[in-house]
C-alpha cells in the first residue's frame, strides 16, 4: 500500500482523516480562483490520435524529464530503478529476455547519456531531447512494475525486447513530439527555478510506514506536484495528496511553507502559502501543523500496527 493507495480508498482511516480535517477541497477560494484560471487557459494535445497515447506513461515521463532540469538523480536512488525486480511476465505472455539483465545495460546507457548531454539548466535541441525522453518513456514503465505491477498490456512484457535500443524505441514518436513540446515550454517560462535551492522526489518521516510515498519535488520551500493532464481541472484528490505529504513530514524536515501544482500541459504554476492554504481548506479554525502531523502520525501508526501480523505468543 501507499498513500496513494490510501488515498483512493474511502474506507482508509488515512483518506478519512485528511478528508474530514480539510472538507473545503471545493469551495477554498485559493481553488476557486485556481480552477478559473485553468479553464480559461490553452490545453496542450497531442497532435494525433490519442488512441495511441498512454497518458499515464507520459504523465510519469514528464515527471522525470522535468526534474532532470533540475540535476541527475543516479539510477539506483530512482524508483524507476526497482521496476525491474518486480517484474513478473503475465500469465498466457511469452517470456521476454530477463528484464533485470536488460535493465542493467539500460541504465548504463542512461547514465552515459546524461553525463554527456548535460541536461541540467539547458534546452536541448530536438534530437538531444528525444534521446532523452525515450529514456523517460522507458523509466515511467519501470515505475509502473514498480507501483502497480505488471499489465499484460505493458510493452514491458514483449518478447522482442533483446537490446537497450528496443526499449528506447517504446516510445511512439507521438510521444516525443507532445514531450517535446511539453518539456520546452517549461524551459521557456519557469527556468527562473532551476536557480533556487531543491530536492528531487522527497520521501517523508512517515513514507515506509504508509507503505511509500515520495513527491515530485520542492523549489526553495514549496512542495510541487506535476500534473500532466489533458483535463483543465484541479482535483480534491490532487491536493489531498500534497497534504498528505506535508502530514508525513512529521519532524518538518524540509521546513515546506507552501504547496503548489505545476499544469504541464496549461503550462501554469500554482504556489499557495501552506498555512493560508491550510485555513482555506478547513470549516474553522485549524489546529497548527504541529498539532495536526502529530495526530496523522498517530492513525499511520495505528493502521501500520493492524496490519502487522500476529505474533504467536511464546508460552
Amino acid at each position: 500500500m501507499s498513500l496513494t493507495f490510501h488515498l483512493r480508498d474511502k474506507d482508509s482511516p488515512v483518506n478519512q482523516f485528511i478528508q474530514e480535517q480539510f472538507p473545503n477541497t471545493k469551495t477554498a477560494p485559493f481553488l476557486v480562483d485556481a480552477r478559473k484560471q485553468m479553464r480559461a487557459a490553452e490545453t496542450i494535445r497531442p497532435d494525433a490520435d490519442t488512441s495511441r497515447t498512454d497518458f499515464s506513461a507520459i504523465g510519469i515521463a514528464m515527471d522525470y524529464r522535468l526534474r532532470y532540469y533540475f540535476d541527475v538523480t543516479p539510477v539506483e536512488e530512482l524508483v524507476a530503478f526497482l521496476g525491474p525486480i518486480f517484474f513478473r511476465v503475465p500469465e498466457g505472455v511469452p517470456a521476454p529476455r530477463s528484464l533485470i539483465g536488460l535493465s542493467d545495460g539500460f541504465f548504463y546507457s542512461l547514465e552515459n547519456f546524461t553525463s554527456q548531454c548535460q541536461t541540467v539548466a539547458r534546452r536541448l535541441p530536438a534530437v538531444e531531447e528525444d534521446v532523452l525522453n525515450r529514456y523517460c518513456i522507458v523509466l515511467a514503465l519501470f515505475e509502473q512494475v514498480f507501483r502497480g505491477g505488471t499489465s499484460p498490456n505493458s510493452p514491458l512484457a514483449s518478447d522482442t525486447l533483446k537490446e537497450v535500443d528496443d526499449l528506447l524505441n517504446l516510445a511512439d514518436p507521438l510521444w516525443l513530439d507532445d514531450m517535446r513540446r511539453l518539456s520546452w515550454r517549461f524551459y521557456d517560462e519557469f527556468s527562473r527555478l532551476f536557480d533556487l535551492p531543491y530536492i528531487l522526489n522527497p520521501t517523508f518521516d512517515g513514507s515506509i510506514a504508509i507503505g511509500g510515498a515520495d513527491a515530485d519535488l520542492i523549489v526553495d520551500g514549496a512542495l510541487i506536484d506535476i500534473k500532466t493532464s489533458i483535463k483543465p481541472e484541479i482535483t480534491a484528490y490532487s491536493i489531498r495528496e500534497l497534504l498528505g505529504y506535508i502530514l508525513l513530514d512529521y519532524s518538518d524536515r524540509y521546513h515546506i511553507d507552501s504547496i503548489g501544482l505545476y499544469m504541464s500541459r496549461q503550462g501554469i504554476l500554482f504556489k499557495w502559502d501552506l498555512a493560508e492554504a491550510i485555513a482555506d481548506l478547513c470549516p474553522s479554525q485549524p489546529p497548527s501543523i504541529a498539532e495536526l502531523r502529530a495526530r496523522f502520525q498517530e492513525v499511520v501508526n495505528i493502521h501500520f500496527q493492524s496490519l502487522m501480523p500476529q505474533r504467536e505468543s511464546a508460552d
